[in-house]
């Protein structure tokens, strides 16, 4: 009896014995997937920042093509593929205006308004548009206006171009209005010597001639009111003239009249109104 006994406290110790090596070595290796789980994390994630380092580099070390003066070019020179060549320059360091096309129909063939230099970015408003493109296109009429003052030298007042036109005149109670006359018009001329023709126009003083390419419907309207009042450019297409300036008196008096009045006063185009202090 007692030998079976130990035989049956042999075998449930042994039971006991290969149970608790089970659960050691489950527990090992739970941790061991545990860590391989967390390098191949902590792998991924570094692969993941390495590559989206190297995409900011990239982007940061990233070039366009601009084109340049191959040579000193001087004003008046009419372009040719021989004067330019192309310069790789960082994406964020083109000058606004740089030519990135050696194809671009404005550059060859265009004429230099300014003096450039060997190397230098050639920029659109250094270029001038050619002769043989300055004349109205099909559905535009040709008129020309005469600026003077300030307007007469105004540094956008070049060939080929876009210019919105409107007009100031003073109403016989003292109102200043501007008019829009044409929201789309296109420079084919600037003439800043034919003093005499100019003089007739503007009563005398710095003048400038200006033939402008516009909608026949914007022509009537110009040639109608040029010489009533002051015409004046905006740069750009489709810009707003400065708003009219009425008399305290004036608004006091009520819109609706005011309106009215003025309204009549300028073909029925006036535009916004405020009132001015004083």
């Amino acid at each position: 009896m007692g030998s079976g006994s130990t035989r049956r406290t042999s075998r449930a110790t042994t039971r006991t014995t290969r149970a608790g090596g089970g659960m050691k070595t489950g527990s090992a290796m739970g941790v061991i997937a545990s860590i391989v789980f967390v390098v191949a994390a902590c792998g991924l994630y570094m692969a993941y920042m390495f590559s989206e380092n190297n995409k900011k580099l990239a982007a940061a070390n990233a070039t366009t093509p601009v084109i340049v003066a191959a040579t000193e070019l001087k004003l008046g020179k009419e372009l040719t593929p021989q004067d330019i060549t192309v310069k790789q320059v960082k994406v964020g360091s083109v000058e606004p205006g740089a030519f990135t096309d050696a194809a671009d129909p404005s550059l060859i063939g265009g004429t230099l308004v300014v003096n450039v230099l060997g190397g230098q970015t050639i920029l659109r408003n250094y270029i001038g548009v050619p002769e043989t493109k300055l004349a109205p296109k099909e559905g535009e009429r040709e008129v020309t206006i005469a600026l003077k003052g300030q307007d007469a030298t105004d540094s956008f007042l070049r060939k080929g171009q876009e210019v919105s036109v409107f007009r100031v005149f003073i109403t016989a109670s003292g109102n200043r209005i501007t008019q829009s006359l044409s929201k789309r018009g296109r420079i084919l001329d600037v003439n800043k010597n034919d003093s005499v023709a100019a003089t007739a126009q503007t009563g005398g003083g710095p003048q400038t001639l200006v033939n402008l390419a516009v909608a026949p419907e914007d022509a009537q309207r110009i040639l109608q009111y040029r010489d009533s009042g002051e015409v004046k450019l905006l740069d750009g297409a489709n810009q707003e003239p400065p708003p009219s300036r009425v008399s305290l008196f004036q608004a006091w008096r009520g819109v609706e009249q005011e309106e009215s009045e003025l309204t009549a006063e300028v073909g029925g185009t006036l535009m916004t109104k405020e009132a001015k202090s004083g």
